[in-house]
């Protein structure tokens, strides 16, 4: 390569960066575990995309995924301590949104009830309040995602459901994006359309998505209902109460292949 196009390189790459300048984003992970990998894959992707991250552990987090696990997983250098984070407003300096990829259940009600009394939910509040974009993966405090029966919660009472819903609805009305974690990236790039109440669907869709599994969960349903799909499963596949649930929730049209 002479001179004259190293230069070339060089001028279009910064031209690029001030047309695109990275965003700066504050990624706080909580103690959930459920769709931990899948946020993970997708917030490399956002690193992949020169996005600038700050990350930080809530004291849960600390124990339970490790600020060790957060560094192996993400390649980055530096993860911050909920207990080493004295200046919050240091912390929160020119970021443009807020990601939230491991939301629990303790956050999500502290938080629709604007208690603020851990660094997350006091940095959600502020984020709230100063306008900040916030997107948070529902995956760990979604007590209707299909893998909770399999870990023993199967017992649910509805009443409790509901008033999780409920505090779902409400940070949705604070304008925070609650996505599934596969969704992640393509929601804060802006490929997918983000309706009123938050649901997220592709901008491609295909009319109809074959499965060939054993067993349709709830999962399934709802993202064929975000695609706008028909379902084609074969004669044998078992469908489970929370998907049947979903079917009619969502209206989701399902055929069977004989």
């Amino acid at each position: 390569m002479n001179l004259d196009e190293m230069i070339n390189l060089i001028v279009e790459e910064v031209f690029n960066r001030l047309k695109s300048p990275p965003k700066n984003a504050l990624v706080i992970f909580t103690g959930g575990t459920i769709g931990f990998n899948e946020s993970i894959k997708q917030i490399k992707r956002l690193l992949d995309n020169d996005y600038r991250l700050n990350v930080v552990l809530s004291k849960s987090a600390e124990k339970i995924l490790t600020p060790e696990l957060i560094k192996d997983n993400l390649a980055v250098d530096t993860v911050y301590r909920e207990s080493e984070v004295e200046d919050v407003n240091k912390l929160m300096a020119n970021i443009d949104l807020l990601i939230l990829p491991t939301l629990t259940m303790n956050s999500a009600a502290k938080i629709a009830l604007c208690i603020s009394d851990t660094l997350t939910t006091n940095i959600v509040s502020r984020a709230i309040m100063k306008g900040i974009e916030i997107f948070a993966v529902k995956d760990a405090c979604d007590l209707e995602n299909p893998i909770r029966p399999s870990l023993g919660f199967n017992k649910i009472p509805t009443k409790y459901m509901d008033r999780l819903k409920d505090y779902m609805k409400t940070m949705k009305e604070y304008g925070i994006i609650l996505v599934d974690s596969y969704q992640l990236f393509n929601s804060i790039m802006g490929k997918e359309n983000i309706t009123d109440n938050n649901a997220v669907m592709k901008v491609t869709r295909d009319s109809e998505i074959s499965l060939n599994k054993k067993v349709i969960t709830r999962e399934d349903i709802v993202k064929a209902s975000q695609n706008k799909q028909k379902i084609i499963l074969g004669d044998r596949t078992v469908i489970t109460d929370l998907a049947r649930e979903a079917i009619k929730e969502f209206d989701v049209k399902i055929i069977r292949k004989s």
